[in-house]
């Protein structure tokens, strides 16, 4: 994995700087797979675009921003930028929040939010934390769960559709639709997956697990 230059920007609300590192290059070797879709790969970082200033909480994304310099660790660089506040994601709450304030433009926009979402919940389950932590998380999940199936477009091309609305049936404790849904998946090279997910269902496990390794 080799990082890019920090593209550095700054917040619309209150002009502070807002740094973001880039990614030159990277691989998948060690990349995991999970039922929620989500990847983990170690050698390929993302980095957030909808983000948080720690200055005045405005919510934005940063690829509607111009950016404003670059500069790489190699070089002398303003020392304004190399302080910019680091671009972080969003957390469970903030991206709520800016589901509120409208900041998705688009079905595809509002897809990628409530997807990030749902991994966040999920990532907790992945660090061995209890999935729901305060008393409001067990509705927000479900709020953001059903609000999610009504944006998956499902049609014959598109597998990952039917992967994700399987998933989310069978997080809900909805097992027989789960399986309902996932036989729709009938290319050979994916009866692995039909049966693991008839497995996970007979076992009532509506836990989000981990598919497989990718990469080498």
């Amino acid at each position: 994995m080799k990082f890019g230059p920090h593209y550095i920007y700054q917040c619309p609300n209150c002009n502070n700087l807002i740094s973001r590192l880039s990614l030159m290059s990277g691989n998948t070797f060690g990349m995991k797979v999970y039922s929620d879709l989500k990847r983990d790969i170690p050698m390929m970082k993302e980095f957030p675009n909808l983000t948080k200033c720690k200055k005045c909480n405005h919510i934005f994304k940063l690829d509607d921003q111009k950016e404003i310099g670059k500069y790489s660790l190699e070089e002398k660089a303003n020392p304004e930028w190399i302080k910019a506040d680091k671009a972080e994601f969003l957390t469970i709450y903030e991206y709520f929040n800016a589901l509120s304030l409208n900041i998705a433009k688009s079905k595809e926009e509002e897809l990628d939010i409530r997807k990030r979402i749902w991994w966040s919940f999920n990532d907790r389950v992945r660090n061995s934390e209890s999935l729901f932590q305060y008393e409001v998380d067990k509705y927000l999940w479900e709020e953001n769960l059903l609000k999610l199936k009504q944006l998956i477009e499902l049609s014959e091309d598109n597998v990952n559709g039917f992967i994700l609305f399987a998933e989310i049936e069978r997080s809900l404790g909805n097992f027989e639709d789960c399986v309902n849904m996932i036989y729709n998946l009938t290319a050979p090279d994916l009866g692995w997956l039909v049966k693991l997910y008839e497995s996970k269902c007979e076992e009532k496990n509506s836990f989000v697990f981990q598919l497989g390794n990718a990469g080498n």
